[in-house]
């Protein structure tokens, strides 16, 4: 277990660096963490200073939602074993993206997310899932979000904390109800409130069971999530939500955490 200063559990990730390629198992879930910065190729904006016109802002996003698509495109081929202009996309019932090429060996799921020059992305086969990732110091108006976003429960558990670790706890929760919209593919557009994902702070990994869909949780044909939140080689929170089959208390997470090495390309 690591416990940084925001007085919360991080699962204790140890971060590989490798290229694309390696086998994603059955049961299993990969996680890249790549830094869309360090290749010209994907970061000719990618400066965040905060003096900048708001068109050089935009460009700058743009820049970095591209180079975060390519990055994705090529992890897809990668595990698909498909060409690039093979791969179908589609979206589900709630416009979650998908890929609909028939034959794969199983349904290749996968989900990603972007903060400050950053992404981190999930794949997993046959298992819905989704992540998301605030990198540090980002300054959010806590007491506002804990207020509005906030169950009773997480309320309770996050107000007892140091007035100088709230902000970054905060962000911590926040990712964790990203995640969990986005593994349901609703994203943020459901009531959060109605779904208590931080409450205990000392444990890195949790289960939920689906609700707060405005009465229409049936419809997902997911009963629970199961979440977990990252510990990531750089200052910053990110959690993952996913479906399926637990590990045992005892076990492994069946989590592997990856670095592109230098090898790394989106051609």
């Amino acid at each position: 277990m690591v416990v940084r200063p925001g007085a919360v559990a991080e699962c204790p990730l140890e971060w590989v660096e490798t290229g694309p390629g390696v086998p994603l198992p059955e049961n299993g879930v990969h996680l890249w963490f790549v830094d869309l910065q360090s290749s010209p190729r994907l970061s000719r904006f990618a400066g965040t200073d905060e003096g900048k016109s708001p068109d050089i802002r935009g460009q700058e996003k743009r820049a970095l939602s591209l180079g975060g698509k390519r990055v994705l495109r090529t992890l897809l081929v990668q595990y698909s074993g498909l060409a690039h202009c093979e791969l179908e996309f589609g979206y589900g019932t709630r416009g979650k993206p998908c890929l609909r090429n028939p034959g794969l060996a199983g349904v290749l799921k996968f989900n990603y997310t972007l903060s400050r020059g950053y992404a981190l992305y999930a794949f997993a086969w046959n298992a819905e899932l989704g992540v998301d990732l605030e990198i540090y110091p980002r300054k959010v108006n806590a007491g506002l979000l804990a207020r509005r976003k906030l169950s009773p429960e997480e309320r309770s558990s996050w107000e007892v904390l140091p007035a100088e670790q709230k902000n970054n706890a905060m962000l911590m929760c926040w990712t964790r109800k990203e995640a969990y919209g986005k593994a349901l593919g609703v994203g943020i557009r459901y009531e959060m409130r109605k779904v208590s994902l931080f409450r205990n702070l000392h444990g890195y990994r949790w289960k939920t069971r689906v609700g707060g869909l405005f009465g229409d949780e049936r419809c997902t044909g997911i009963d629970s999530l199961h979440g977990v939140q990252i510990a990531l080689p750089v200052p910053g929170a990110a959690s993952l939500m996913y479906a399926g089959k637990p590990p045992m208390p005892e076990s492994p997470l069946p989590l592997t955490p990856m670095i592109p090495d230098h090898r790394f390309t989106t051609e």
